[in-house]
């Protein structure tokens, strides 16, 4: 079995590598800035997941089935509703601020592993 790579989606994903590179570059900088660095409390892969979903769409809008965010968000909301379940029943102080926090880091996690099975997918389509 031959693999076959897409030229074309392999500079797109490089491209998009190249951003979420530079986006999570410029969060450090901006950390580094003490004035900021006691009010911004952001690691450099939160402001990743919008731009994951963005990056999913070009990858799968020309896939022989067309987009796969529908699926990868039902999934994502799946998860994330599994883990609020599990928090309210094994928790009994019920943190707001901690409960999303976790949500939304493991969106990161979520999203990032989609977007590397997209990736891949993407360039092994004919």
């Amino acid at each position: 079995m031959r693999l076959i790579i897409n030229g074309g989606n392999l500079k797109l994903v490089a491209l998009q590598v190249l951003v979420l590179l530079a986006l999570a570059f410029f969060v450090v900088l901006i950390k580094k800035i003490k004035f900021l660095k006691t009010r911004i409390k952001i690691n450099p892969l939160d402001l990743w997941p919008p731009f994951l979903i963005v990056f999913i769409h070009q990858l799968s809008s020309n896939g022989p089935h067309g987009t796969l965010v529908p699926e990868v968000l039902v999934v994502w909301f799946a998860v994330a509703l599994g883990i609020l379940i599990w928090r309210i029943f094994t928790d009994q102080q019920m943190n707001y601020r901690k409960t999303l926090i976790l949500l939304w880091r493991l969106s990161d996690l979520l999203l990032f592993i989609a977007w590397l099975v997209v990736m891949v997918m993407s360039l092994t389509w004919r």
